[in-house]
């Protein structure tokens, strides 16, 4: 009776452990499901430095994610803990949550807990890095106020081009619905939001709520903007009359601003930190979310 058991015991065990086998040792395939019109932006954390960025330009996303759905990898070990890894890669969908997570170690290992991958191919570690030393470059440049190389509207100094995060925001001034104007470079110490918009846009007008509440949050050091795109100032100043905003609100009729501000489509929102391009957001949801997103990211520029 007793064998009879032990072998019965034996055969459980033979079958768990070829189970197991098989688990281990089944190909594995990154970021299955998700294509790159599902990443807004990819945030990566260098464990070994400390130094944290966004990636937001769609090329360098189209190049990681390609690389990584690629790659053919085998498991080749267990995950023990976040010592020694380098690039945590947090992939943040369209709503603005993480949608999938993992750790690039080198060129061919990557670590997905509970376990390490290895691949004979090429993890896109080298590419990585080379944003992450434009990134530092471009973070470590000074701005001065009468900078004059920095592009600027007013004047027409500098080619327009389409904006990354840590480029020195353009200049401009707009005058406003209310009276008075508005020149950002004034505000070059604080944290301004430069919202592009029109009335005939849903979006556009869907999410104006969300700065009217971060204008009442009266946030220190937190200015706002928006720009009307090319509409004759009746049909803005008509609008605000009726909607009853009173945060900063321009014209641009001409279209001079938004020339030094290029993007396939509106609402179009950029933030600025001391002169900088901080956050850059293309489209909008619902004036909630978008005022989570928004007073989020201006928390993190004032603890930078």
């Amino acid at each position: 009776m007793k064998a009879k058991v032990f072998i019965i015991i034996l055969v459980i065990l033979a079958v768990l452990a070829a189970v197991g086998a098989t688990i281990y040792f089944s190909e594995t395939r990154f970021l299955d499901n998700i294509s790159t019109d599902d990443i807004e932006y990819i945030e990566a954390f260098n464990g070994n430095n400390g130094n944290k960025m966004r990636i937001t330009d769609r090329e360098d996303i189209d190049y990681i994610v390609d690389n990584l759905k690629s790659a053919k990898v085998k498991k080749s070990g267990i995950s023990l803990g976040y010592m020694g890894y380098s690039y945590d890669m947090k992939f943040i969908g369209n709503d603005y949550n993480v949608i999938y997570e993992l750790i690039i170690n080198s060129e061919d290992i990557v670590r997905m807990d509970p376990f390490f991958y290895t691949t004979d191919d090429y993890f896109c570690y080298d590419y990585i890095q080379d944003i992450e030393n434009n990134f530092l470059e471009s973070k470590s440049e000074n701005l001065t106020k009468d900078d004059p190389n920095r592009p600027n509207a007013d004047t027409g100094n500098g080619e327009p081009k389409t904006l990354s995060e840590y480029d020195i925001a353009p200049d401009f001034t707009a005058k406003l619905v209310n009276g008075g104007t508005f020149k950002l470079s004034d505000y070059d110490n604080k944290i301004v939001i430069v919202n592009f918009w029109a009335t005939w846009c849903g979006p556009c007008v869907g999410e104006m709520p969300a700065f009217e509440r971060l204008k009442n949050d009266k946030i220190e050091d937190l200015e706002i903007i928006c720009i009307n795109c090319m509409e004759d100032m009746t049909t803005v100043d008509k609008f605000v009359k009726q909607e009853g905003y009173t945060f900063n609100i321009g014209y641009d009729v001409l279209g001079n601003i938004g020339k030094y501000y290029p993007t396939d489509g509106i609402p179009y929102t950029v933030i600025v930190n001391k002169g900088k391009v901080a956050r850059i957001y293309v489209g909008a949801y619902d004036a909630a979310t978008q005022y989570q997103e928004y007073k989020k990211a201006v928390e993190e520029c004032m603890s930078e």
